[in-house]
């Protein structure tokens, strides 16, 4: 071997340790954050932020979710259901997140290019709205709009990451 290649191979070999982790799927570590536990809401409101940077990964420094709006019930005339997270760096001044194939609790076809993870106009006593999302920022929280004539729904907000 020539010098030429055995200097080469040595600061290869020596940047390696420095280089960021790559995911590994084998060693991921599949993790579950409740960002808003199931209740009634009766109107528009926000929850309070959960830390889930553990979502992010090194090499990107974003996390990418999938996020589950389970709907157990829902009594009276509902016309805007609708739900979404919120991201900040410092817990004061919340953002939307953006979402992809998100999907409706009626079923109808994914959406791409939104942050609405429930977008409904009628009532809903079951079902789950659900979205793959990109977190920029560590902090967390869901923020909903419930409307109409004496409307309630029951729901939780579930987010899911590998990291």
């Amino acid at each position: 071997m020539n010098l030429k290649r055995l200097v080469l191979v040595c600061l290869i070999w020596w940047a390696l340790p420095c280089t960021p982790d790559v995911f590994d799927a084998e060693s991921a570590q599949h993790r579950n954050f409740t960002v808003l536990a199931s209740a009634a809401q009766t109107a528009a409101g926000n929850g309070t932020g959960v830390d889930v940077i553990s979502c992010f990964t090194p090499l990107t420094n974003q996390g990418y979710v999938f996020l589950q709006v389970p709907v157990t019930a829902g009594s009276g005339t509902v016309t805007t259901f609708k739900v979404w997270i919120e991201a900040s760096g410092e817990g004061t001044n919340w953002a939307a997140v953006p979402c992809w194939s998100t999907l409706t609790i009626t079923g109808t076809a994914p959406v791409s290019n939104t942050h609405l993870l429930v977008n409904e106009t009628a009532l809903q006593t079951s079902g789950s709205g659900s979205g793959f999302c990109s977190l920029p920022l560590g902090n967390v929280r869901a923020r909903w709009n419930v409307a109409g004539t004496t409307p309630s729904e029951t729901f939780s907000v579930i987010l899911s990451c590998y990291s």
